[in-house]
């Protein structure tokens, strides 16, 4: 039983809490809203909890449109989100309530869906033009991204904004997300993250790569993916590179010896330590 009211000049004004979540494509407000407080709600966050939200209620960028943005269907727009010129009017706007809003504490921007596409090419107009929300404490959260999660956390923290360790949640049983996402999108974007935030050490990686590639395991079989095309969409040889010592061995432990060519047995046996700190926390 949401209701919307139209704020003319597109800013967000001061509350107790500030949500700002940014809908995929619907035909009308009404049916965004029916979605966008389910998303809000995924992101666990202080004030985003039912009784909160309905007292403070929150911002909502509105696309209007007839198909879902990025995922399998679409899935040149699901990669290439960041410039994609069919989004590009509703970016521009987004990115105007965002570079203004740099003067409110703690934002929280979360994307719904396809959702992500537009606040992804925000950010990159953003990034662009050289604003810088690091004195804002502004965070995104990424509720069941159609698009990619990789590039949108890297845009994010160019500009500032905090990306927790939590930055999404996903439904893989969900093929829009799955590929849309970017097929073991979480690992990539923790690889990222690894090379950019000192604080994101080498077994906080190794715990997120195996839980990933753990919850890709079951979806491997079901939808038919192989290992060698886990390869491809996720470039072995760079991810090889990319991971430090023993980490590479964890990956390798639940996606197979056709990414990496190293199995878990040899972990355990090289990097015993790694092995039980990785292991002890499943």
């Amino acid at each position: 039983n949401w209701q919307a009211t139209i704020i003319p000049n597109g800013f967000i004004e001061k509350r107790g809490v500030n949500i700002v979540s940014i809908a995929d494509t619907y035909m009308e407000v009404k049916d965004a809203l029916e979605n966008v407080s389910d998303a809000i709600g995924n992101s666990g966050h202080a004030g985003t909890g039912g009784r909160t939200l309905k007292s403070n209620g929150f911002d909502l960028h509105f696309t209007p449109g007839e198909k879902r943005i990025g995922g399998l269907t679409n899935i040149q727009q699901a990669y290439n989100a960041a410039t994609d010129t069919s989004l590009h009017e509703s970016a521009i706007l987004l990115a105007r309530t965002m570079e203004n809003a740099r003067s409110i504490k703690g934002v929280a921007w979360v994307s719904q869906s396809g959702g992500l596409g537009v606040l992804t090419q925000a950010m990159r107009i953003l990034n662009d033009k050289g604003v810088d929300f690091k004195e804002s404490e502004h965070f995104v959260f990424f509720s069941n991204p159609t698009t990619n999660l990789t590039k949108a956390e890297q845009l994010a923290r160019n500009i500032g904004i905090a990306v927790d360790r939590k930055s999404h949640s996903k439904n893989l049983l969900n093929i829009e997300q799955l590929f849309g996402r970017g097929f073991l999108g979480g690992l990539a974007a923790g690889i990222q993250r690894y090379r950019s935030d000192k604080k994101y050490t080498a077994l906080k990686l190794g715990v997120d790569a195996y839980k990933e590639v753990s919850e890709h395991k079951a979806i491997v079989g079901m939808f038919g993916v192989t290992g060698s095309a886990v390869a491809a969409a996720l470039g072995s040889s760079v991810m090889a590179a990319s991971l430090p010592a023993g980490i590479a061995l964890a990956v390798a432990l639940e996606v197979g010896p056709k990414v990496l060519g190293v199995g878990g047995a040899t972990m355990q046996a090289y990097f015993p330590k790694q092995y039980k700190k990785l292991t002890d926390h499943f």
